[in-house]
């Protein structure tokens, strides 16, 4: 997994992998210029194209990124709304960003990724943003044939990584000449505002300050009614503002720097554990409920991921990646059976060079004569041939029998040493899509295939992205 932080003064690439136990390894993290205005430019031409999908290969020329996903993190002054309310439809919730943007439904992209209801009122916290920003970044990893799989706000990001949930969370970005103040509290959600900031005089960049953090504190305490309005803010700002951390207004409302969680290994100086948390964070999407991630989350609080992708652009680029990593597994197996086959033909040529002996060659002229010993030979062949496993041709029936909105999280072939019922638990599957009524028409497709039988759904369930699963059992039918 390799994610990157576009930032307007730079882009931060980090590169991690979640091992088994649990635990997520940074391999890599380092920074590289900023590809702001391509992204941020108000229309879209081909030089603009051209700089973001430099981004892609630039990063190919630092770090390998074969057989990677790659998560985007963007900052929350880019998305038009940032908002917690009280729950409502799909159809209430387009109507209120088409009141507030101005915008047609087919120009903005949104999520969902908190749901609270500590009383007997639910709240939804959703992100907008504009369509056209996303496509261009779709657009430059298409170009680079880059596996796009999330694209995320960075208050998300780091609010994930610090996985406090039950605490409040305070975020304030300085980019530029205008502050985003992101505010997280439990049983509310989220909502942001923006305000300018001037640079040039420290007078008024503290009065500018002031007036922000007042109107935060205001709207705060209207929005989540039991919020702790004096919370410091955890700050990120441009690497040439940091000075501006020293204003008197900002004294007070600092919060300590900011560490990662233990189960993060990186080798990253504790210092600088906060600056890097955005886009480790953006990483830990793929952790489950009962993980340590989740350990503190409150009962009433639903956290999914913030990913602003459609459905269908996610399912593409799971199945994309899929695709990519069993090519690489047929890669491997092809190399070894062409070793083993070498192997063979330089046995037989070294054998067959020999040159045998007379006593030698009567011996085994006798053994040829043992009826029971070439018996025995033919039976260990025979039993050899039925244990034979056949995955490539089952893997092929499956990839043939799939619905077009169907992909697979992991495939089993094989009865894995087990004699009991081998056959009929020849194949293991779990299989993903966003419509549930797929996995029955899979199921009865790959029962009229004459290759399995007694195609069984044995549990369904959602994962922590929101998109629905199904475990399939698949007995041996007739393989040749």
């Amino acid at each position: 997994m390799i994610s990157l932080y576009l930032r307007p003064d730079k882009t931060q690439v980090v590169k991690g992998k979640i091992k088994k136990d649990k635990t997520i390894s940074i391999s890599d993290a380092t920074e590289i210029q900023s590809y702001w205005t391509a992204l941020t430019a108000q229309s879209i031409c081909e030089e603009n194209l051209h700089d973001l999908s430099n981004l892609f290969h630039e990063i190919k020329s630092i770090i390998s990124t074969s057989y990677e996903e790659f998560y985007i993190v963007l900052p929350d002054s880019l998305f038009y709304m940032v908002k917690c309310a009280e729950f409502m439809t799909n159809e209430d919730f387009m109507h209120s960003v088409r009141k507030e943007t101005n915008k047609k439904d087919e120009e903005v992209y949104y999520s969902f990724p908190i749901t609270t209801s500590p009383g007997s009122q639910p709240k939804r916290t959703f992100f907008a943003i504009e369509r056209e920003i996303i496509n261009r970044l779709l657009m430059a990893a298409k170009e680079e044939n880059i596996t796009l799989s999330s694209i995320e706000p960075a208050s998300m990001s780091f609010i994930r990584c610090c996985a406090s949930w039950p605490e409040e969370h305070f975020i304030i970005e300085l980019f530029g000449d205008q502050a985003t103040m992101v505010s997280y509290s439990p049983v509310g959600g989220m909502f942001s505002l923006k305000a300018p900031i001037s640079k040039d005089n420290s007078e008024t960049a503290n009065q500018d300050i002031n007036s922000m953090l007042a109107l935060h504190d205001y709207t705060a305490e209207k929005v989540f009614s039991s919020m702790n309005v004096n919370i410091p803010f955890t700050i990120f700002s441009e690497d040439k503002d940091k000075n501006i951390l020293e204003l008197e207004a900002f004294k007070g409302r600092s919060a300590v720097a900011k560490e990662l969680p233990s189960f993060v290994e990186a080798n990253i100086a504790p210092e600088y554990h906060q600056e890097w948390m955005i886009p480790i964070g953006t990483l830990l999407q793929n952790y489950e409920p009962e993980d340590e991630l989740y350990a503190t989350l409150p009962s009433f609080l639903q956290i999914t991921t913030a990913n602003i992708l459609p459905k269908e652009i996610q399912m593409g680029a799971k199945f994309q990646q899929w695709k990519q990593l069993a090519k690489r597994y047929s890669r491997i197996a092809i190399f070894f059976l062409a070793v083993i086959t070498f192997a063979e033909a330089a046995g037989t040529f070294y054998f067959d060079s020999i040159c045998i002996s007379p006593q030698l060659q009567a011996d085994y002229d006798s053994a040829q004569k043992d009826s029971k010993d070439i018996d025995a030979e033919i039976k260990l062949l025979a039993t050899a041939k039925k244990d034979h496993e056949y995955p490539m041709e089952a893997f092929k029936a499956l990839m043939d029998n799939r619905p077009n909105n169907c992909g697979f999280s992991s495939v089993s072939i094989g009865s894995n040493g087990q004699t009991k019922n081998a056959d009929e638990k020849w194949i293991r599957l779990t299989a993903v899509s966003t419509d549930p009524i797929v996995f029955q028409s899979y199921a009865a497709a790959l029962t009229n295939d004459e290759m399995f039988k007694n195609a069984n759904i044995s549990k369904m369930d959602t994962d922590s992205s929101g998109f629905k699963t199904a475990e399939l059992i698949l007995g041996k039918g007739k393989v040749q």
